[in-house]
């Protein structure tokens, strides 16, 4: 039977505050029957399934289609539930294979804003950009040491085209007007941004600093979704030191 794939993120409500949730009590996965899991004072940690691959450094605002997790051919009706707790509260988020769940390369696009909010039918076609980490998977460097890291990065059907957001801010009004589409938007082009998944992220530095992947709108706050960010250039090498 064909396997489906699950597509998971998380909404931060916070501004400032990250938050590390290590995998185990506070931050598992756990596979039930439809509303298994909905009273949150129910606990279905398992250690064998809690983790399945899930972040445990979570930054700011949303950040969506940010892991997949595979379910069997057999899934049917299951749902598969994520437990966070962090300050106090337990909050869930629950996924299956349910045909209204069901999206596509333009819904993912259309739900972080990209193309400026398009919904151009060719985005259904869209095929992932391409990376590829320079040297072995695994790196051995002395603590406080850095380490550099080469990425290459490339988009095969160059959709959608890289192209400028049609004139910048000149006044204040521009500059700090609302947003006005539903979710914010963002322009396309290839870009690159380093990230700590796992792990405290006071334990990192990124050299040169690193533009955000998650939804920050405040102007000036080097984020693709903040006016009056540029796109970055054609480049495919990405330097990185931390």
């Amino acid at each position: 039977m064909a396997r489906s794939r699950c597509f998971l993120g998380y909404m931060n409500s916070n501004w400032e505050q990250h938050f590390d949730i290590p995998i185990g009590p506070d931050n598992y996965f756990a596979f039930t029957d439809p509303q298994g899991l909905d009273d949150l004072e129910q606990d279905a940690y398992q250690a064998s399934v809690a983790d399945q691959g899930q972040p445990t450094h979570f930054y700011p605002r949303r950040n969506p289609f940010l892991f997949t997790i595979t379910v069997p051919g057999d899934f049917g009706s299951k749902e598969l539930v994520w437990t966070l707790k962090t300050n106090g509260e337990t909050h869930r988020a629950f996924a299956s294979l349910a045909p209204d769940y069901r999206i596509d390369p333009q819904v993912i696009s259309t739900e972080v804003g990209g193309n400026f909010g398009s919904l151009s039918d060719a985005l259904r076609t869209n095929i992932p950009p391409e990376l590829k980490v320079e040297g072995g998977e695994t790196r051995r460097i002395a603590v406080g040491k850095p380490l550099t890291l080469i990425a290459f990065a490339s988009d095969p059907d160059n959709l959608p085209a890289r192209r400028a957001r049609g004139g910048s801010p000149s006044t204040l009004d521009q500059l700090y007007r609302p947003p006005s589409s539903i979710v914010a938007i963002s322009g396309p082009g290839l870009r690159l941004s380093w990230i700590v998944y796992r792990g405290p992220v006071r334990n990192v530095g990124f050299e040169p600093e690193q533009m955000k992947t998650w939804t920050d709108t405040r102007v000036y706050a080097n984020s693709p979704w903040s006016p009056p960010w540029i796109i970055p250039g054609n480049s495919r090498r990405w330097k990185m030191g931390h």
